[in-house]
């Protein structure tokens, strides 16, 4: 008899990188979710503004736990 096993790693959506639009000027600059996760600050590519990324409806952690519980 033979066993087969599968086997699913999520994948780390702390890499994964959008288009975020800056408040002032309107340009946008990629950021990750993980950036947005631990609410570091970015520069605009723009106007050099300083801005911090905060997920304040936890949108980031929603995302992360729905892909790791995708296939279970």
């Amino acid at each position: 008899m033979i066993k087969i096993k599968f086997t699913y790693n999520p994948p780390d959506t702390d890499k994964w990188k959008f288009d975020f639009p800056c408040p002032f000027c309107k340009l946008t600059t990629q950021i990750s979710f993980g950036q947005i996760r631990r609410e570091e600050y970015f520069i605009c590519r723009g106007c050099h503004a300083t801005i911090k990324a905060i997920d304040q409806l936890g949108g980031v952690q929603q995302i992360k736990y729905k892909m790791q519980n995708l296939f279970r």
